[in-house]
Formats: structure tokens, C-alpha cells, sequence
């Protein structure tokens, strides 16, 4: 899981796509701190199902 500024991730979907990484974008509407508090049930879930050893998902 990895946060980043959406023009930075908008440009890098693509070339994580052709690349074969399995990645899975979600945006979250909020400044650097509050992004922390929107995004921290879905990164939390995010590594309970790696530990669970569910894979990881992908979107593109």
C-alpha cells in the first residue's frame, strides 16, 4: 500500500499496470493529515488479509 499525491499517482498507474505489479488505487478527498485518518481502516484491512494470506488486489 502505498499514499501518494494523485498527479504522481494518476501517471503511475499505467506503467504499474504494464509492468504486471498488482497494485489497487483508492482516492481519498482530504489533506495530508486527515488523508491519514480517512485512509487508516482500509490500510489497516488491507494487511490483515495479507497476514490472512489473502492476495493482494488489483484494479487496473
Amino acid at each position: 500500500m502505498t499514499a501518494a499525491a494523485p498527479d504522481l499517482g494518476n501517471a503511475g498507474i499505467g506503467l504499474l499496470a504494464a509492468a504486471g505489479v498488482r497494485e489497487q488505487w483508492t482516492t481519498y478527498l482530504a489533506d495530508h493529515t486527515t488523508g491519514i485518518l480517512a485512509g487508516n481502516a482500509d490500510a489497516h484491512q488491507w494487511i490483515v488479509k495479507r497476514f490472512n494470506g489473502e492476495p493482494a488486489p488489483a484494479d487496473c
